[in-house]
């Protein structure tokens, strides 16, 4: 990806890992290749 894009999805990473810190919730490895898919479908 471009550099903009690339900054985005670190940040959106960075986003997604606080959530589930925060919670306590367990990353789903599933959920979050749909939601990336849905965010950066050329990747």
């Amino acid at each position: 990806p471009d550099p903009a894009t690339a900054r985005a999805l670190a940040a959106l990473t960075d986003g997604l890992m606080l959530q589930l810190l925060l919670t306590g919730r367990r990353a789903d490895r599933t959920e979050l290749r749909e939601l990336f898919a849905r965010c950066c479908p050329e990747l």
